[in-house]
Order: structure tokens, then C-alpha cells, then sequence
């Protein structure tokens, strides 16, 4: 039996995982007499009314002498969707309107085709990337609760098993991180200030800003930046009430999920030279020192 694919719109949204092809391509519209014509097999071919369409890489279009007004570039949504799948399409081409990209869509069994504008498709491929990395975060619930073995009771936690979640970061939790901030990082510049930090943040790639609760206390943060060539991870925190539950793990492993959604392929992080417990932490996770001098300019 033949896989029908999946038809959970949140499902969809989180794992489209779209992916660019190098050819550009053209629609055109042909007589019979071109069609017989043609001695390339075209990427697509629709009978309307008033003639047939072809989708054709634009290559064989000139050699072929045909017109065309449209020059695209073809995005794969990879996720295998249903044909029966009700809003993906409305979803991403809304996201596309948004930043003013127009797209002619076509849906085939297994995938969504998107063609869009060739000088605009790293535009699109970066809104899409963003679309699934919010969609992926506002549906993602860490499948596990934790169980520590250590009674905690000179800090009030008791043995026992623990809902956590990490979702993005809220306005309603603006006091709450300012508050962990201030006790993880009590030295920060001010230009590190939490009300500076958070303010940036939610105004470039919001949607990379976590918070990590344990049942339902505001227990961890994590900060991720995406620039198209690097990404980078900052204050990472957890209350030291949680530590060594692994939670600090989990929250690096989200963002490390919503960077590689975007197309990221290394990324980086400073810790201070002294801080030898950090570091041991994030060598545990794949991470290396890196023979480099960091430098830095306020501007």
C-alpha cells in the first residue's frame, strides 16, 4: 500500500525541511505544433482552455525559442504531505505574501512544489526555515520527565518525576528571566543588562529565544542567533536549584534542533577562559576548544 503521507498541519509546518534546486525555471505556454516540437521532456505539463503549460528549466526554453515572463526558482517542501492535508500550502505562501514573494505552488503525490522568483528564493528559503523552526517550537514538548535519584531537601525539591517543557520565550516571562539572569550572571556588563538583552532579542529572530519551565517554574533559558553563516548560542542558564538533571543538555539540544533547521551547519559560543565548569559542560556535549583569539568592539 502506497504511503498517503501525513495530514497534521503542526506535524507539517515543523518538518517541511525545504531544500532549493540550482536550475532556474520558466512557465510557458505552447501551440501543438511547438509541443510536438520539443525534445526535452518538461517538468510539468497542464491542459488549459486556452492552451498547454509547461514548466521547463529555462535552458531549454531559449533553446527552444519559447517565451516566458516568469524566471523561477523551484523549493521542495520535503515533508512527504497528504494530499488530503488541509493549510500547509495557506500557511507557507501566507508566510511568502508577508514579505512580499509570490509563489506559484504545485502539489504532486509525495511533496509541495514552490516556484518563486529567482532573485528572491534565499528569501524565501529563509522565511520557510523560520516558519518551521516557530512551528517546530510552539508544538515541541520534551517527551521525557526526569528522575533524579538524589533527595534534595535542604533546597525544598523532593525526588520525584518532573514535566518540562521548552517553549519560546513570552513577554509574561520578562521578570522571571531578568531574575535568573541576575543571579547566574550578577557581573554582566551593561550592555549585557537583561531589560538591553531581551529587548534585542526580541527584536532579530525572537522566535530563537527559549525558556525552559519544570512544572510550570520558569527553571532555564537559552538565547540562539542565526546570521546565514554561523550560529551562535548565549545565556544559557538554569537555576541551580535544577542543575544536574540535565536540563541545561536539553536546552542546548533544542536550539541546536532549531539551528540546523535553518540551514546551520557549526556553531559558536564563548565561555570565559576561567570558567573551567562550563566548559567541561559543553565539551560533554561535542563541543571543542578552538584555537582562535576572540575580539570583540562595542560600536
Amino acid at each position: 500500500m502506497i504511503d498517503a503521507g501525513n495530514i497534521d498541519l503542526a506535524s507539517l509546518l515543523a518538518t517541511i525541511d525545504p531544500r532549493v534546486a540550482a536550475d532556474e525555471f520558466v512557465f510557458c505556454t505552447v501551440t501543438a505544433k511547438q509541443l510536438d516540437a520539443l525534445t526535452v521532456e518538461p517538468l510539468g505539463r497542464f491542459q488549459e482552455e486556452e492552451g498547454t503549460t509547461l514548466i521547463l528549466s529555462r535552458g531549454a526554453a531559449d533553446e527552444a525559442s519559447l517565451q516566458y515572463d516568469f524566471v523561477a526558482r523551484r523549493i521542495t517542501l520535503t515533508v512527504h504531505s497528504s494530499l488530503h492535508a488541509v493549510g500547509l500550502l495557506a500557511a507557507v505562501t501566507g508566510r511568502l505574501a508577508e514579505q512580499g514573494i509570490s509563489v506559484n505552488a504545485i502539489s504532486a503525490y509525495y511533496h509541495d512544489h514552490l516556484f518563486v522568483p529567482a532573485d528572491r528564493a534565499d528569501d524565501a528559503l529563509r522565511v520557510l526555515r523560520r516558519t518551521s523552526a516557530q512551528a517546530h517550537s510552539e508544538t515541541q514538548q520534551l517527551p521525557s520527565s526526569y528522575t533524579h535519584g538524589k533527595v534534595y531537601e535542604q533546597k525544598g525539591i523532593r525526588t520525584e518525576t518532573m514535566r518540562t517543557t521548552i517553549r519560546p520565550f513570552a513577554d509574561a516571562d520578562r521578570m522571571a528571566v531578568t531574575a535568573l539572569w541576575q543571579e547566574i550572571f550578577p557581573d554582566d556588563r551593561p550592555h549585557n543588562a537583561p531589560q538591553v538583552a531581551i529587548a534585542q532579542k526580541q527584536s532579530f529572530q525572537p522566535e530563537l529565544f527559549y525558556v525552559l519551565e519544570v512544572e510550570g517554574d520558569l527553571a532555564g533559558t537559552i538565547m540562539a542567533g542565526y546570521d546565514g553563516h554561523r550560529g551562535w548560542l548565549y545565556t544559557v542558564a538554569v537555576k541551580p536549584v535544577y542543575r544536574r538533571r540535565g536540563f541545561g543538555s536539553e536546552l542546548v539540544r533544542h536550539a541546536e534542533g532549531s539551528l540546523k533547521r535553518l540551514g546551520c551547519r557549526k556553531i559558536n559560543l564563548q565561555v570565559r577562559a576561567t570558567n573551567s565548569n562550563v566548559v567541561a559542560f559543553y565539551k560533554k556535549l561535542g563541543f571543542a576548544i578552538e584555537e582562535r583569539v576572540s575580539m570583540g568592539k562595542l560600536i
